[in-house]
């Protein structure tokens, strides 16, 4: 069984912990990439120095570059906060009623943030064009999770 708790009010009790987060995503040729990096750090809250780029190249030799970014137990809790916090109430029950499918081994919780909401000023659960994080749980953390609970 798996549980996360969410107090969504201005003071946030988490009662699931991270290590850490993995957040991965493209930056296709056509899009501006300094215009995704400010929406990354204004609207999730972490710095883009954290953020390592390699390039790939598409089907039709454009440019694509893969970036992510390693957060610690910190910058991981934060992140989660503000997309708990920032998320519709639409999004928190998809993730509450799907959260058995995102958790990975009772060691990783998978989200997919809408990269274009994410541009836009907005927290968004999405799958196509995403930025990926995975959230990896502490021992703490897995041994707490049971269910899932927003209370607002």
């Amino acid at each position: 069984m798996i549980t996360f708790i969410f107090y969504l009010k201005v003071d946030i009790l988490m009662e699931v912990i991270f290590d850490s987060a993995e957040v991965t995503f493209h930056i296709h040729a056509t899009e501006d990439k300094d215009k995704i990096y400010r929406s990354i750090q204004s609207v999730l809250g972490f710095d883009t120095k954290f953020i390592q780029e390699s390039k790939a190249y598409g089907h039709f030799g454009n440019t694509i570059l893969v970036c992510r970014a390693i957060l610690d137990k910190e910058l991981s809790s934060s992140l989660f906060n503000r997309i708990i916090t920032s998320a519709t109430s639409e999004d928190l029950n998809n993730l509450r009623e799907e959260i058995r499918d995102r958790v990975e081994d009772n060691k990783f919780l998978h989200v997919r943030l809408d990269k274009q909401m994410l541009v836009s000023g907005f927290v968004k659960l999405g799958d196509e064009d995403s930025l990926k994080v995975r959230f990896r749980l502490t021992k703490y953390g897995v041994q707490n999770i049971q269910n899932i609970v927003i209370r607002n």
